[in-house]
């Protein structure tokens, strides 16, 4: 019995994740991350506290820091400090005191796995089912996978940079950043890419889901023929006098 066409879309698109995480790895994950960086440091502009100035810098290992503004987690310390700088000369007291910004810091690991939904992305495109045009599925889904891989990125930094400086009030609140952050931490980068594989590649839909859809179906009666008179088994037959 011939292989399911599941089991060979599994085997073609597990072979080319491997390649294609390979180059993705030791080729092409600095030169995305250079682009990723631009945008990334224009949004984290717009947050409570941060302006033109702020930069995310690079380390040796390759990953991001960012300095978080002091916001209101740092009011109550630097409130109790002017209060015990009121016993002080005048001359240390008037001292500006100011509490200086905390690292949020991404590791060079956690930066590839937000951008693990494009390779992961081209290598279903390329094991699925070939169809007549794949410009469209291959434009428009790798726009959508490093869209979400961006998104995913820029959550990491505004939940760490709200864990410093809390701008955003209200529990529910945080409760919806937080939420959004595990989503784009720890499923949205590679559940992604298989749904929009889906959305995009009818043929994909139509060959791989629809056939597992068909075996997974109960199996239809086969059709009985109707009894035939006359004749048969059990019956007691003879010739009329």
């Amino acid at each position: 019995m011939p292989p399911s066409p599941q089991l060979r879309f599994l085997a073609r698109a597990s072979i080319l994740a491997t390649a294609i995480l390979a180059v993705w790895w030791w080729l092409l994950l600095t030169p995305v991350l250079a682009v990723m960086r631009a945008p990334t440091e224009f949004a984290l502009r717009l947050l409570p506290g941060c302006g033109q100035e702020t930069r995310i810098l690079t380390g040796p290992d390759g990953q991001w820091s960012f300095a978080a503004p002091p916001g209101a987690a740092s009011a109550p310390l630097q409130n109790a400090i002017q209060e015990a700088m009121r016993g002080l000369p005048d001359a240390a007291a008037k001292v500006p005191w100011r509490i200086s910004s905390k690292q949020v810091v991404c590791a060079r690991t956690s930066l590839s796995l937000f951008s693990l939904s494009l390779p992961l992305y081209w290598s279903i495109l390329l094991a699925a089912p070939p169809r007549k045009s794949r410009l469209r599925a291959a434009l428009g889904g790798s726009a959508l996978a490093a869209a979400i891989g961006f998104v995913s990125l820029l959550l990491f930094f505004v939940k760490g940079t709200n864990d410093l400086a809390q701008f955003v009030p209200g529990a529910a609140a945080r409760f919806a950043l937080d939420l959004a952050s595990y989503l784009g931490e720890s499923l949205l980068p590679y559940a992604a890419p298989l749904l929009i594989a889906i959305w995009l590649n009818s043929e994909f839909r139509d060959r791989i889901l629809s056939a597992a859809a068909l075996r997974s179906s109960p199996a239809q009666p086969a059709h009985q023929p109707a009894a035939r008179s006359g004749y048969g088994p059990g019956r007691k037959g003879g010739r009329s006098r």
